[in-house]
């Protein structure tokens, strides 16, 4: 039945102060892969994405490999290509490393369906609908399995049926769930397994929509079984597209963005930083994007000058632990550590970076 557009909007604004509105997306530009980084890989993915069928492209790696800015990159790409049914990016949900708001697989499915809602009249009326015969969808005790049909396989019928044809041709809308194995700690594992697997199975159900699903985990995080539902689906180690041409040109972007901002010279008639010193940072971080972001990060705090002379000293830096690029053990810091060249300290030494 039709909802009275007053409690319709009530009902809405309840819905939205739900959602993690960070979740959506990271207006960050830094977070996003440059201009002219990650080219082969974000053109392979998206050739998969074009293609009309139900799928998911599942792309895994370590940590600190680049996977969230690839995902990230891959939404505003699906943002930019708009027609009369709007963009195609039908929905995305970031998960955290410090928001706790978004660490339970509760809060998924509500923002999915919002992000439905907000691109189409008949499935927010139809979220209305259902959150006022039961608005305990929304209670943090109720699990996603209640929310699937009313939060991901009903917006996503109706919104095929009014935005995109079943038989279409057309490129086919896609969600992203980026670091999924985030939400939890590796012994909960299961708990993130089924809940992937009830969405691959809703994508399965007859009169769904073509649709893409992209998923981003670690590499430990196993989902090979669960694709075996979904034929045309896709699984990429990250790894294999070597990062290693890219990062010589992310640190030169990244230091000479800092001089500019902090007003960082070197000595007279030398650049800051020399292409020397790019190259001395290149070799250090081992092909790990996510290691020479931090360095950048480290760089870039207190005084820049002083802090890239402490890191060309070490002899060799060895990449962040699990737990250190998660920021588990410390909040709101983030910790990298080098192994001294000077033979006098016998040790390493420990890189602070306060995050901003």
């Amino acid at each position: 039945m039709p909802v009275d557009s007053t409690l319709l909007n009530s009902i809405w604004t309840n819905l939205s102060s739900h959602i993690p509105q960070s979740a959506l997306d990271d207006e960050s530009h830094r977070a996003r892969c440059l201009d002219g980084t990650r080219t082969q890989l974000l053109s392979d993915i998206m050739r998969h994405l074009d293609q009309p069928c139900r799928s998911v492209v599942w792309l895994h790696g370590p940590p600190g490999t680049g996977k969230t800015a690839v995902a990230l990159s891959l939404a505003d790409k699906l943002r930019a290509q708009s027609d009369s049914t709007g963009s195609r990016l039908a929905g995305c949900f970031f998960f955290p490393r410090k928001d706790p708001r978004k660490q339970g697989l509760n809060c998924v499915l509500p923002a999915i369906a919002y992000q439905l809602g907000t691109k189409n009249a008949v499935v927010r009326d139809m979220l209305g609908n259902a959150l006022m015969q039961d608005p305990g969808l929304l209670a943090r005790d109720r699990t996603y399995a209640h929310q699937a049909e009313p939060f991901f396989v009903h917006p996503l019928k109706v919104f095929g049926r009014y935005e995109w044809s079943l038989k279409t041709e057309q490129r086919p809308p896609v969600l992203i769930f980026d670091g999924l194995d985030r939400c939890c700690s590796p012994k909960e594992y299961g708990t993130v397994l089924h809940f992937f697997k009830l969405l691959v199975d809703s994508l399965a159900l007859d009169h769904m929509p073509n649709l893409h699903i992209v998923l981003t985990t670690r590499t430990h995080f196993s989902a090979g079984k669960v694709l075996k539902a979904l034929g045309e689906s896709q699984v990429i180690d990250i790894q294999e597209y070597s990062a290693a041409p890219d990062i010589p040109f992310f640190l030169k972007e990244r230091l000479e963005e800092i001089a500019l901002r902090r007003g960082v010279q070197g000595p007279l008639g030398v650049t800051w930083p020399s292409d020397e010193d790019i190259e001395k940072i290149t070799s250090k971080v081992n092909g790990n994007f996510g290691h020479a972001e931090r360095i950048a990060r480290f760089i870039d705090d207190m005084e820049p000058t002083k802090q890239l002379a402490s890191v060309l000293e070490q002899h060799r830096v060895t990449p962040p632990s699990d737990d250190q690029v998660e920021g588990r053990k410390r909040p709101h810091r983030e910790t990298v550590t080098a192994s001294s060249s000077r033979s006098n300290t016998g040790g390493s030494e420990q890189w602070t970076v306060v995050s901003p």
